[in-house]
């Protein structure tokens, strides 16, 4: 799907099926430096959630593209596609994501009615005993 080489002239590749980057250097041969996560992933055993699709590098970090395939109400609600830094010692974090907020805040008022609803609606039950 992709690939990068940094400055040390090691390459990374997007291994898409699998999810996966994987980085080949002459000494260390290929390794896996990163598998896309999420519950999804877990749950499905990785037939569905997060997949890389892009990769980079800046100044000794690997910079990842995932995305989610869904459709685009439910992809602006998980905020896909998002950008991920793997630093030099391996640590993992989110450093961008498109999302939508006038879905999020749509999603949020809907779910406040539905819980005042319930709420009133169990408040005339008890008065009702």
């Amino acid at each position: 799907m992709g690939m990068a080489v940094d400055a040390a002239h090691r390459v990374y590749i997007v291994d898409y099926s699998r999810r996966r980057i994987v980085r080949f250097d002459a000494t260390e041969g290929a390794r896996e430096i990163h598998r896309s996560a999420g519950i999804t992933n877990r749950i499905t055993g990785g037939s569905w959630g997060w997949r890389p699709t892009g990769v980079a590098t800046a100044g000794g970090e690997v910079f990842v593209m995932e995305d989610w395939p869904l459709p685009p109400l439910l992809a602006g609600l998980v905020g896909s596609p998002r950008i991920l830094r793997i630093a030099p010692d391996g640590a993992l974090e989110t450093v961008a994501s498109v999302s939508s907020t006038g879905i999020r805040l749509a999603v949020s008022a809907a779910l406040a009615v539905i819980v005042l609803l319930l709420y009133r609606l169990f408040r005339r039950r008890r008065a009702a005993r």
